[in-house]
């Protein structure tokens, strides 16, 4: 990745959130491991929150790495690309480029159906995802319980976490339209993500 969009953003955005994750993978910029891609999903999620919305959009775009060969994929490292190409598709829909919007959801098709085993194909991958993607559903993605379980608690800090994870799949998840059971409560899931973006802000 090209360090230099990370020190441009630490210049334009103050949040100790965005600085901390700027200098993370500054140091450490390889998309080859975890931390890196975690650290590069919550730099972009940070900065959407935070109204930056440009600084993500960058982010989103610092991440188009070249796909995996079929076996060789590490959704360790995959899963948190694709919640980066999430926003990107959420980002894409608030402004109206459609076009761009289903460019992004088929590569996110491509890696679901990239064979991660030695018995695995390209056909049982997609058919094993698209299953997953069914399961998903509106309760489990906002995380609720956890978040009004923490709340109640008074842990503030614990229920932040909740609500930012959830983001992952009220954005990233959702917005592809590949996730029924979200995509028949549209309008609630967008409810639930304005109410957590603010209470993160």
């Amino acid at each position: 990745m090209d360090c230099s969009i990370f020190e441009e953003i630490m210049k334009n955005c103050s949040e100790k959130k965005v600085i901390s994750r700027c200098k993370k993978l500054i140091k450490k910029s390889e998309l080859t491991n975890m931390a890196t891609a975690t650290a590069l999903s919550e730099l972009a999620y940070w900065l959407y929150i935070y109204g930056h919305e440009e600084e993500a959009m960058q982010v989103c775009i610092v991440s188009h790495i070249k796909e995996p060969e079929p076996n060789k994929i590490n959704y360790n490292v995959w899963s948190f690309i694709l919640y980066v190409w999430g926003l990107e598709v959420y980002i894409y829909h608030k402004r109206g480029e459609e076009e761009k919007a289903a460019e992004r959801v088929a590569a996110m098709e491509r890696i679901w159906a990239t064979p991660s085993g030695v018995w695995n194909t390209p056909e049982i991958a997609a058919a094993q995802n698209k299953l997953i993607r069914s399961r998903l559903s509106f309760d489990d993605a906002t995380y609720r319980e956890k978040v009004e379980a923490a709340v109640a608690e008074k842990d503030k800090f614990m229920a932040n976490d909740y609500r930012f994870t959830a983001l992952y799949d009220l954005i990233g998840n959702a917005a592809t339209g590949l996730f029924p059971q979200l995509e028949e409560r549209k309008d609630e899931v967008e409810k639930v993500i304005t109410e957590y973006m603010q209470a993160l802000r």
